[in-house]
């Protein structure tokens, strides 16, 4: 599992800080993820969701049930010590 390995503070961290950068919108709902038939049949299944800016949750990161591939929805790539856009988090975690 892709978070199975985590640490459990990383992963408090996760659930209750702005860890993550997230500049995108139109985010799949958790609702319409799981009822959409091409996902479903895919075999991807949500892992964790995130708040956009408009207060709406979208599924932010997925793995498959059935072949080694994850997905999300926020930049892990981005540098923590890049401080050209105010939108990255400067935390220490």
């Amino acid at each position: 599992a892709m978070y199975g390995s985590a640490p459990a503070h990383t992963l408090e961290w996760m659930h209750t800080e702005f860890t993550t950068l997230n500049w995108h919108h139109l985010g799949i709902p958790p609702s319409e993820f799981i009822s959409n038939p091409i996902l479903n049949a895919s075999g991807l299944v949500p892992l964790s969701t995130t708040i956009d800016p408009h207060g709406k949750a979208f599924v932010s990161s997925m793995e498959s049930q059935i072949a080694s591939i994850y997905a999300v929805q926020f930049h892990p790539e981005r540098v923590m010590f890049d401080f050209s856009n105010d939108n990255i988090i400067h935390s220490p975690h």
